[in-house]
């Protein structure tokens, strides 16, 4: 069916787990749809995958991003280094 995804499909949408997606299934975060006469209980709509793609928000630093603070280095130990 057009618009109707398993599991499977819509973790690989995502670009998640399986066992990722279905914890946002548990938590809420992601809606199932169960079709009559269906034996797969936990379907996801297409609306509902591009509505998570929508909404999820990017974490973290983008890759190539630089920290503008500068590091502080260790002070470089004064005599002989002895292994």
């Amino acid at each position: 069916m057009k618009g109707i995804h398993t599991i499977t499909q819509a973790a690989a949408l995502l670009g998640l787990t399986e066992g990722g997606l279905r914890k946002l299934i548990s938590y809420g975060t992601i809606a199932t749809v169960t079709l009559p006469g269906m034996q797969r209980p936990k379907l996801i709509t297409q609306a509902e995958v591009e509505r998570y793609l929508r909404e999820r928000k990017p974490r973290g630093r983008p890759s190539g991003a630089r920290d503008s603070r500068p590091r502080k280095r260790a002070p470089k130990p004064e005599g002989p280094v002895t292994p």
